[in-house]
């Protein structure tokens, strides 16, 4: 299926799963969260620029936060940290006069739509679309990044854990890259059983989860 038919169809989903819930609430307010690597939103980032025109269009009230992933910042806070950009996307919807929250993640963003479900309150529920970063899955698939995250926990408990260096990080779309990021920054992303980690995250998730993943997504695999 062509990408643009993708994301309409992906948008459409979305409007449906909102649907029930609109009946109840005078206005839902949707945080979209952009994937790894993207431009920052105000250029429209990605997969999820088009799902955000289309929620507006159909009168949701959309913010789409730069998230500490984008190509602009990656990573310049630790996965705990980031959500505190959600936590502000929050307020400035309730004071346009949202009065219920959903989150929407695509791919690394979808990693933090559950982790952020899992450890805060308030919300409505959660989509999920290709959801991304499996700190275990990704390092398990990538010497060089498994390597890394044990260099960076070894700077770390020597008390180097906040000088910005160079580390390998990974995007299903590009493959292996490098981005700068801290010691203690880069163990926070990668840890498996930390933070990040969807598989701890995901029992702890109470509200509706729609998730969406194609035939061919290798996210798949991992929980």
């Amino acid at each position: 299926m062509h990408g643009t038919a993708i994301r309409r169809l992906i948008a459409a989903l979305c409007l449906l799963a909102f649907s029930a819930a609109a009946a109840y609430a005078n206005k839902i307010g949707v945080v979209v969260l952009h994937g790894k690597n993207a431009p920052p939103p105000q250029l429209n980032a990605g997969a999820t620029g088009p799902v955000k025109a289309f929620l507006e269009v159909a009168g949701y009230l959309v913010e789409m936060p730069e998230m500490c992933w984008s190509n602009r910042r990656i990573y310049d806070a630790t996965y705990q940290d980031c959500m505190k950009d959600i936590d502000a996307a929050i307020e400035r919807l309730k004071k346009r006069g949202a009065n219920a929250i959903v989150l929407f993640g695509q791919s690394i963003g979808g990693n933090m739509a559950i982790g952020y479900a899992a450890n805060r309150g308030g919300l409505k529920g959660i989509i999920v679309t290709g959801g991304g970063h499996n700190p275990g899955g990704i390092a398990g698939a990538n010497p060089p990044i498994a390597k890394a995250y044990r260099q960076a926990q070894e700077l770390v408990a020597s008390g180097k854990g906040n000088a910005r260096i160079r580390f390998p990080d990974n995007n299903a779309d590009t493959g292996l890259f490098f981005v700068r990021a801290t010691p203690r920054v880069y163990v926070s992303w990668y840890d498996p059983v930390g933070g990040a980690s969807r598989a701890l995250n995901a029992p702890n998730v109470t509200v509706p989860l729609l998730w969406i993943s194609g035939d061919r997504d290798s996210g798949q695999r991992f929980i």
